[in-house]
């Protein structure tokens, strides 16, 4: 079974299944939340990249930090262990014995993590290309959202 789609991104998208769109979904207010001290290095950068972007294509509102946090941590994780793994190398050595480097797992799982979180926001070239967004607010207003 597929999960709904979220009320904005079925009208972005012209409604193409034609199905009767829910007038009670909450309609949370564009929002750029300040970054969360867990959140750093790479995460907390991609969080200042992504912040107004995503607010401008009004998909990240008051409800939505949590969400926003997972991806940038996810990202974060994923700059972490593609490091490790360029550092490292594919195989480890162990005395006489060779193993997988368990830095490409976790950086596989990170990556996973960043395209389900895209996704959800749609976000991902996929399901981007079910939806045509709008701006809202000016760069000068979403300027003054950020931290």
């Amino acid at each position: 079974m597929n999960r709904p789609i979220p009320t904005h991104l079925k009208l972005l998208a012209g409604n193409p299944g034609k199905r009767p769109l829910n007038p009670n979904e909450p309609k949370p207010k564009v929002h750029i939340p300040p970054c969360p001290s867990r959140v750093t290095g790479e995460g907390r950068r991609e969080w200042r990249r992504r912040a107004k972007l995503f607010a401008r294509l009004g998909i990240l509102t008051e409800i939505d930090t949590e969400a926003f946090t997972l991806l940038c941590e996810a990202w974060g994780r994923y700059c972490e262990m593609e490091a490790k793994v360029k550092e490292l190398g594919p195989i480890l050595k162990e005395g006489e014995k060779f193993k997988f480097n368990p830095y490409i797992l976790l950086r596989d799982r990170a990556f996973h993590d960043v395209r389900m979180m895209l996704s959800e926001f749609g976000i991902s070239p996929s399901s981007r290309a079910r939806v045509s967004a709008t701006r809202t607010g000016t760069a000068t207003e979403l300027d003054d959202l950020l931290d």
